[in-house]
């Protein structure tokens, strides 16, 4: 290749957006301990995985069966790899480069830089180091969204037509169409979280090309491209719910999962507030701390129509709670919520964009409006993890890019203070990459009660977890050991005492073995009950797959419980067994492993 070949490919736009991309990612790989943000993707991974029955299942919990079909093809002719996150930082690097690559494009190199720099520090952290499938599906879907947006109606500096098509604008569009159908594959329900920052990123391209008589047929066509594409979307989601509901196994369980989630993710309140409605449906507090602790995975008991009337309680009570008004300016004071990088980060970049373009002031308000609107429905609905407001923090920091092109190069003293403030943010970014080792320097059981702390509340946000070593600490090995070379023994773990801890005893880049939950252990309750390769594992181990509490007292069940052992107790004394007795069997790295047995 000529020197000169090289040289205009290294100066290229996409050639130092890869660059900062994949330094940014080699950084991570090098000096980050890499893990996932919640206990729900390690277990679609073992779904995928086949760790339930042996065989590799295409029928994710919250994701696309057609992606799902893809993934298992992967998993199927390969061995050891976990395909799944494979998946999750592919696109996490695609979405992190496409940011960047618009970033370059649209701006000067200074400011270019400064806001790929930027871009790059406060979004790839959450897709790098600490991936799930809520946050890494909405990056997907904005990022997408604004390179459609960005190769179908940016407008050129000397005239006011939109871009004629060229190679690299089809390129684009393809990229942008990949970027949103994969999002939209691992969590459909992000769609609704971005799209009204990509059609706010619609309008303010196209009302100023509206004026136009000239550019109108061009701007209805493309916007009937973009119609077309969001009609694709749409298709793929309705062709994967056909596919699953032919199983009626699965139509069933994914009916299941969708009246779990109205009890299970509607933001909670106290017994006093549930008692009068409970009770006119002939529940009780035990019943309550059953729905609250996900433990309501007994069939006969909590057959799905009563679920669903406990769904329409739940659901109501908290409606009633407050007005809607009151309810969202409580949750906005204080906001602890939009305490976090990202989100502030956004100002950052609203007050530089403003700064370097002063005509886009407006275009900026509109976008953090937009934003405010969005959060007042998530507040409203009380559902505001960390995972969503980083997706709509997201969308906003790609709806400000879109609003902003600087191609003059600024005065010298502008470009000194944009120099400045890019290498702030690189320096911003160091302590990231300096490791907490705390397993090397606390005595092993202290160290395992830290990282329990630290992990166990996945909705809210906390910088440390993104420092924190803990894969490769082995943490909680003992137990996960004892447990495996446990042939005699069946482990049935609460959901609220293993799922944000023990999963990270396993490197992210591996998958779980075959047959691995069938063997050992598994969550008693959680979100996969009613999930049929997980009653079909506990039908293998004796144990009842539609009323595994009945099964407690087999001789080949152990419990593991650290919050909810006395429910339990309650619950078999009052729907099986009154002569049930509970014993103490060990405690392994700070899980009690408990007996029920009969009198």
């Amino acid at each position: 290749m000529r020197p000169d070949k090289i040289k205009s490919i290294v100066k290229s736009d996409f050639f130092i957006a890869a660059l900062i991309t994949a330094v940014s990612f080699i950084l991570v790989l090098l000096f980050c301990d890499i893990k996932y943000e919640t206990g729900d993707d390690p277990i679609v991974e073992g779904i995928l995985s086949g760790a339930f029955n042996g065989e590799y299942n295409p029928y994710m919990l919250f994701s696309n069966v057609l992606l799902g079909y893809v993934l298992v093809f992967l998993y199927s002719h390969t061995v050891n790899i976990s395909w799944y996150f494979v998946n999750l930082m592919v696109m996490g690097i695609l979405s992190v480069f496409t940011v960047n690559y618009i970033c370059i494009k649209k701006n000067n190199r200074v400011v270019g830089a400064l806001f790929a720099v930027l871009a790059t520090v406060f979004l790839s952290n959450d897709l790098f180091i600490l991936p799930t499938f809520t946050k890494t599906a909405a990056a997907a879907i904005a990022a997408g969204g604004l390179l459609l947006i960005e190769a179908l109606f940016t407008t050129s500096a000397k005239t006011s037509s939109p871009p004629k098509p060229s190679a690299s604008r089809i390129a684009s569009i393809v990229l942008a169409c990949i970027l949103m159908l994969s999002g939209s594959l691992l969590r459909f329900l992000c769609v609704y979280l971005v799209a009204p920052f990509v059609a706010l990123m619609f309008l303010l391209k196209v009302m100023p090309q509206w004026k136009d008589e000239k550019n109108v047929r061009i701007v209805l066509t493309r916007a009937g491209c973009c119609l077309l594409i969001l009609m694709g979307l749409f298709s793929f989601r309705f062709i994967g719910i056909f596919i699953r509901n032919q199983s009626p196994e699965y139509k069933s369980f994914y009916r299941y999962n969708e009246i779990r989630a109205k009890i299970t993710d509607t933001r909670k309140l106290s017994w006093d507030d549930y008692e009068k409605e409970f009770e006119a449906n002939d529940l009780d507090v035990l019943d309550f701390l059953m729905f609250e602790s996900w433990n309501f995975t007994d069939n006969d008991i909590y057959p799905i129509e009563r679920l669903e009337e406990v769904g329409k309680i739940y659901q109501s009570t908290f409606e009633n709670s407050a007005h809607p008004v009151a309810r969202v300016i409580d949750a906005f004071l204080p906001p602890y919520f939009l305490m976090n990088p990202v989100f502030m980060s956004c100002f950052i970049l609203g007050l530089v964009a403003v700064a370097i373009d002063r005509k886009s002031a407006g275009r900026v308000l509109l976008c953090f409006l937009g934003l405010f609107i969005m959060l007042c429905v998530f507040l409203y609905i009380g559902r505001y993890p960390y995972r969503v407001v980083y997706g709509l923090s997201f969308s906003l920091m790609v709806s400000i890019l879109s609003c902003v092109s600087m191609r003059d190069i600024p005065g010298k003293g502008m470009q000194k203070a944009l120099i400045l403030l890019t290498a702030v943010l690189a320096a911003y970014q160091v302590p990231t990459y300096i490791k907490d080792q705390s397993y090397k320097d606390l005595p092993y059981n202290e160290y395992i009660i830290e990282a329990n702390d630290i992990f166990s509340g996945s909705s809210a946000y906390d910088g440390i977890k993104y420092r924190y070593v803990i894969t490769a600490a082995d943490p909680y090995q003992n137990m996960i050991k004892h447990m495996e070379n446990d042939s005699e023994h069946y482990y049935l773990c609460d959901f609220w005492t293993i799922i944000q801890g023990s999963f990270y005893y396993f490197s992210p880049w591996e998958r779980i073995p075959l047959n691995y939950w069938n063997d050992n252990y598994f969550c008693l309750g959680g979100i996969t009950m009613n999930y049929p390769d997980n009653q079909e594992c506990w039908e293998d181990n004796g144990i009842d797959g539609l009323n595994p509490y009945k099964s407690l007292i087999n001789d080949n069940v152990y419990v593991v419980d650290n919050h909810y052992t006395e429910v339990k107790f309650l619950y078999l004394r009052e729907h099986y067994y009154t002569n049930v007795k509970i014993e103490l069997v060990d405690v392994i790295d700070g899980f009690s492993i408990w007996k029920f047995y009969l009198e």
